[in-house]
């Protein structure tokens, strides 16, 4: 079974936004269709934000990374808010392995995590591939922490064409 994203825009007056992990068997790709204002993640989880898509628990214990592919299409989440600095792991992605990630920007808002935190992936390990993506938000963490990728390790671990601003 792998965990892939499933986001989603509510039209019901102002623009919402939702990003859920979902357990989805043989599932092949996410894909993004429009452009995503992720303001209202600010107030989620008691002002904590976003909850990471693919959780680091920790060296020795059982960890749950997103292990599917995610095509942006050139589109962009605006105004993302991780705010979990005792979360090791932080990020859109907070551990991907095996995965794919392509042509996604992230523009605005703010993430602070613990160690391994960057806007995109906190921790990229064993033949993930972003490529073709981009943030431009501050990001801080405790350690390993990164403008797009927090730590990149593992055979095979690839960033190509992507970039990373500060604000």
């Amino acid at each position: 079974m792998m965990v892939c994203a499933v986001m989603c825009v509510i039209a019901a007056g102002a623009p919402s936004f939702a990003v859920h992990a979902v357990p989805i068997e043989n599932a092949e790709a996410e894909v993004l269709v429009a452009d995503i204002d992720a303001s209202p993640s600010a107030g989620e989880h008691g002002d904590s934000g976003f909850v990471p898509i693919g959780r680091y628990v920790g060296a020795f214990s059982t960890n749950y990374p997103f292990t599917g592919a995610f095509h942006g299409g050139g589109h962009v989440i605006r105004n993302l808010v991780i705010n979990r600095p005792a979360t090791d792991g932080a990020g859109l992605f907070g551990l991907t392995s095996g995965s794919t990630i392509d042509s996604l920007g992230l523009v605005g808002g703010s993430i602070a995590g613990g160690v391994g935190t960057g806007a995109l992936v906190g921790r990229h390990t064993d033949g993930s591939r972003v490529a073709d993506c981009y943030s431009i938000l501050p990001v801080s963490g405790s350690g390993y922490v990164g403008g797009l990728i927090g730590s990149n390790s593992g055979s095979g671990a690839v960033i190509t064409r992507s970039f990373t601003t500060g604000p």
